[in-house]
This record gives structure tokens, sequence and C-alpha cells, in this order.
């Protein structure tokens, strides 16, 4: 709570989540944020990117409650769509490529080409390089054997 010369201004903040995307949470020049910030009667309401939280300023405690609970039903409503659209990638994925030996950057690109092709806004990056690093460790590797390195080895001096 702050006192300024004329009134009591409540402050709060609201971490969000590192798999959520903020500009998908804020929505095209912000209109989600917006509605938020008026629809839980708050001053206003800004998203630090440095430190991915939100900052919440009201004249009153209700006006903050509001914010938190409208800022947990957006974050709810997003978590659910993008675990949807996870597990239709993943889904895919594995029915798709799923015994196939491939490079972190095959796979960044069969996750960016499926998420255009089916028109889905992307998750954070940091959810982004998670679900990549994880098809990338359960993927098969080439194991390489003795006869099969010499053989390489072979054909690079043929």
């Amino acid at each position: 709570m702050y006192t300024t010369d004329k009134q009591v201004v409540f402050y709060s903040w609201h971490v969000l989540p590192y798999y959520i995307n903020a500009s998908v949470f804020i929505g095209k020049e912000g209109v989600h944020l917006k509605r938020i910030t008026k629809s839980s009667g708050s001053e206003y309401i800004w998203f630090n990117s440095k430190r991915q939280y939100f900052e919440i300023y009201g004249s009153n405690q209700y006006s903050i409650h509001r914010a938190h609970q409208n800022i947990n039903g957006r974050i709810t409503a997003l978590s659910n769509k993008f675990f949807s659209i996870k597990t239709e990638f993943l889904t895919y994925f594995n029915e798709t490529y799923g015994n196939s030996i491939l490079s972190y950057e095959e796979i960044t690109d069969i996750y960016f080409d499926w998420f255009h092709s089916n028109k889905y806004i992307l998750p954070s990056t940091t959810e982004t390089k998670y679900i990549i690093q994880m098809l990338y460790d359960a993927s098969p590797k080439q194991k390489i054997t003795k006869e099969s390195f010499v053989s390489d080895l072979n054909d690079d001096f043929a």
C-alpha cells in the first residue's frame, strides 16, 4: 500500500508461469490485459517483461483481489489450451517420427512446421526449448560400433 497526496494506492504482483507466452496472454494491442484491468476495477496492470510478472495497482484491495482472480483465470485457460496443443503435437510426432534418429535441428524444424501448418500460436520460448530438448533426449541415438566407424572412415578416405 502506497500513500500519495490525494489517495491510497494498493499494489501487488502476479508471476506469469514460464510456459505461458506473455504476448499471447496480453493479447494484440493489450486487449486481454485491458479487459482484465477494466473488469477488476484496477487502476492499471503492467507486465514487467524483465522479471516476468504483472504489477497491479488499484484504489482498493478488492480490485487487486479481482485482478489476481482474472489473471489466474486467463492462465488456467491458456494452460489448458497449450496442454491440449502440446499433447496433439507429441501424438503427431510419436506417430510420425517415433523411431527415427533425428538431430536437434530436425526436431526444431518439425516442431515449427507443425505449429505453423496448424496455425497454432507457439508456447513461450522456454516451453518451446523444453519440448524440443525433451524430444531430442528421448529420440533414439545412432549407436556407433567399431565396424560402422571403420566403414565410415574408409568411405571418407576412399
